[in-house]
């Protein structure tokens, strides 16, 4: 048999492998139970496509997706998940190209297939085991697109692009066909030294021939993204109140966007007031706007970072996080750091080391990441939360630290029960400050003193994000990571509720940050607790 392309689906039945879920949107993240690594090729969407239901079918719990069925299936469709949904896709852009270019193997159409696939990000793959350090390891994750793949192939006779860099090569007596240009445009479809004239452009490829992929120059100031590092509440009422959102504009080189930013960069949507807790009902909806913008700027070349990664491994932690997604989130937080910034990690809530008064030291200030992801794996859970003193120890660790720069990243899914009296949130936001380490902390879950932990969290020059659940935590994580190492934009924004709210308590609020430059925008969701009185 002659010219057959293989599209063979990969899952993972035995449940070996990881997933990751930085990217909060369902179709940004490799599915739990596709496989991961180097030799899978391509993704495509696999999860929760509406296909038909055969006759006799009877459905099961994980088909019963919660997301309201059309009314014209009648009972013949349902929602399916799974990577046998992910093959067809593939398969019908297969035969796209293969109906434009019949001439093409089935590896040439393999190769446009790839050439053509957009990149999502790398994956991590991990096991986390209590007690064993386990290796963490990066793939690229592709998802095909069927447009820049068509738009590659060229729809005219007489071009092609042989590399798929979207510059085609004009044979002789051929026109132009689309995003063709001639050959001389092509150095790597014709001949590198006779036709060096390609332009560089910002798209993941070395259009120029020159060895180099989206030299610098190409992708500074284009916006690839805005992490959202944390929200802390003003005054607030029923009415609406005042908020601080911390944002890191990042280009595509990773740099912080800060030159000649203002309000224009800014808007918010989908402002909403939600009942307190995971699945809390919508009590009222609300706009916003910005009022100023604060810089926080990138660190200078050559002064580095000390860094405290400070994890609740308090008994209830088994229950918030049996699976140890901190562990993962904070090794993914390790590689935002450069070669020369320290890191030191520590615990609380399962035992004391020594000279301290409630936490642990699992590693002392090192430069060896590998050494600070290894220590992670000792975290646990075990007793209470004495949640200030350990601020305060880790205070005591960092202030001696000799950088300019001093962070804490602290984790906790609940208030603090066995604190002593004499420390409280005054004492351990006082210290962080005095030490000049900010403090960015992250609450798990919704049973949390929001304004104790948004105190410490302001007054010390961090910030404070609300993680709803264990899987936003890579990606608070990682957006902290680039606001301590890249810097940060802080946006002051005023919100007003249509119609107010009409109890006084503890809410969440909820919305989109929207920000442009340069012709570009993104999006990116929030969300806060608050006491509204």
């Amino acid at each position: 048999v002659e010219n057959v392309l293989v599209v063979a689906s990969v899952g993972d039945p035995y449940g070996k492998n990881g997933y990751f879920s930085e990217w909060a949107e369902q179709w940004h993240a490799l599915s739990s139970f596709s496989s991961t690594g180097s030799q899978v090729e391509v993704a495509a969407p696999g999860a929760t496509i509406l296909s038909l239901k055969q006759a006799g079918v009877v459905l099961e719990p994980n088909d019963l997706i919660p997301f309201p069925l059309p009314e014209f299936s009648a009972g013949y469709t349902y929602y399916r998940s799974g990577t046998s949904m992910a093959a067809p896709f593939v398969s019908g852009l297969a035969s796209l190209v293969w109906s434009l270019r019949p001439e093409f193997t089935p590896g040439e159409v393999k190769e446009k297939i790839l050439a053509g696939a957009r990149r999502a990000g790398p994956q991590v793959y991990r096991r986390v085991v209590p007690g064993q350090a386990e290796p963490v390891i990066m793939y690229d994750f592709h998802v095909i697109n069927a447009y820049e793949t068509l738009r590659i192939l060229g729809r005219k006779s007489g071009c092609t692009d042989l590399d798929g860099d979207g510059y085609g090569q004009v044979e002789d007596g051929g026109g132009v066909g689309l995003d063709c240009l001639h050959e001389q445009a092509d150095c790597d479809d014709k001949d590198g030294k006779s036709f060096p004239k390609a332009t560089e452009i910002c798209d993941n490829k070395d259009n120029n021939c020159n060895g180099h992929v989206d030299e610098e120059n190409v992708c500074k100031g284009q916006l690839a993204g805005a992490p959202i590092s944390g929200v802390i509440p003003g005054e607030f009422s029923t009415d609406g109140g005042t908020f601080e959102i911390s944002v890191s504009p990042v280009d595509k080189n990773g740099d912080l966007i800060f030159q000649n930013l203002s309000t224009d960069n800014f808007t918010f949507h989908d402002i909403a007031v939600f009942e307190m807790g995971r699945w809390g009902s919508e009590v009222a909806k609300g706009t916003a706007w910005p009022e100023s913008v604060d810089l926080v700027p990138p660190a200078a070349p050559g002064d580095p970072l000390s860094v405290v990664v400070l994890l609740d491994s308090s008994g209830s932690m088994s229950e918030s996080d049996p699976t140890y997604e901190r562990v993962a989130a904070a090794q993914l937080f390790l590689t935002n750091l450069g070669a020369k910034d320290r890191v030191a990690v520590m615990d609380f809530g399962a035992g004391t080391s020594s000279g301290l008064s409630c936490a642990r030291i699992l590693c002392d200030f090192t430069t060896d990441k590998s050494t600070a992801k290894a220590a992670l794996s000792m975290v646990t859970s075990d007793d209470g939360t004495p949640l200030f003193c350990a601020v305060e120890d880790a205070v005591g660790v960092i202030e001696s630290e000799p950088s300019n720069r001093k962070v804490i990243l602290l984790l906790t899914d609940g208030q603090s029960t066995e604190d002593s009296p004499e420390y409280a949130e005054g004492s351990a936001a006082g210290a962080a400050s005095a030490a000049g380490a900010a403090v960015y902390a992250v609450g798990l879950g919704y049973d949390l003193d929001f304004s104790l932990l948004q105190a410490i969290a302001q007054d010390s020059g961090g910030s404070f994000a609300l993680a709803g659940d264990t899987q936003v935590l890579a990606g608070l994580f990682d957006a902290i990571g680039i606001a301590s190492t890249k810097g940060k934009i802080i946006v002051h924004g005023k919100g007003a509720f249509d119609p107010p709210v009409q109890q006084a308590g503890l809410y969440k609020v909820g919305g989109v940050l929207r920000t442009m430059f340069g012709g570009t925008s993104t999006d990116t969701d929030f969300e806060f607790g608050v006491y509204l009185q």
